[in-house]
């Protein structure tokens, strides 16, 4: 399926099975143990969808959007890396929420510019299953020594250090 910027609206994929999608999944560098969880977050993914891209950029909302892709997912985003794509992947018919599937509030959005958004947008058929199995590995995992899989990365810290964000996700 292609994209083009005709008046036709964009319509993320549908496709009956996760097994059938792409999945893109971007992460920012962080410490090595919070490198080595997201890894392992996306090989989890990896088996039971039909491939994972990762640009780590708007590329991968649009790509979604346009039906290109299945998913994506992102766990460190701000305010104005959601918006935009938000609005065209639900325009079109697909699902944009957190990881755990909550809807995404962009209320009081000045004070709101260092907050942690995460994304999971999909073309809405099967996301509550991806939204699933994101969330019985982060049950399932021991993270021992403090480096959880915590809401609340703060961009541009390249030294391990987790920050809560005040809610945002």
């Amino acid at each position: 399926m292609a994209c083009s910027a005709t008046e036709t609206r964009l319509t993320p994929a549908q496709p009956s099975d996760l097994s059938e999608a792409l999945v893109a999944y971007g992460f920012d560098i962080h410490s090595a143990s919070q490198c080595a969880w997201e890894c392992s977050l996306m090989a989890r993914v990896a088996p039971h969808c039909a491939g994972i891209r990762a640009s780590n950029s708007a590329f991968d909302a649009v790509m979604t959007a346009c039906g290109v892709y299945g998913a994506y997912i992102n766990r460190s985003n701000r305010i104005w890396d959601c918006v935009a794509p938000h609005v065209l992947v639900q325009e079109g018919g697909g699902k944009y929420t957190t990881l755990d599937g909550s809807s995404i509030g962009y209320d009081r959005p000045a004070q709101r510019v260092h907050d942690n958004f995460e994304v999971l947008a999909s073309g809405g058929t099967w996301h509550d299953d991806l939204v699933g199995l994101v969330n019985a590995f982060t049950e399932s995992r021991d993270w021992g020594d403090g480096d959880t899989p915590a809401r609340g990365i703060r961009h541009g810290d390249r030294h391990g250090q987790l920050h809560q964000s005040g809610g945002a996700t």
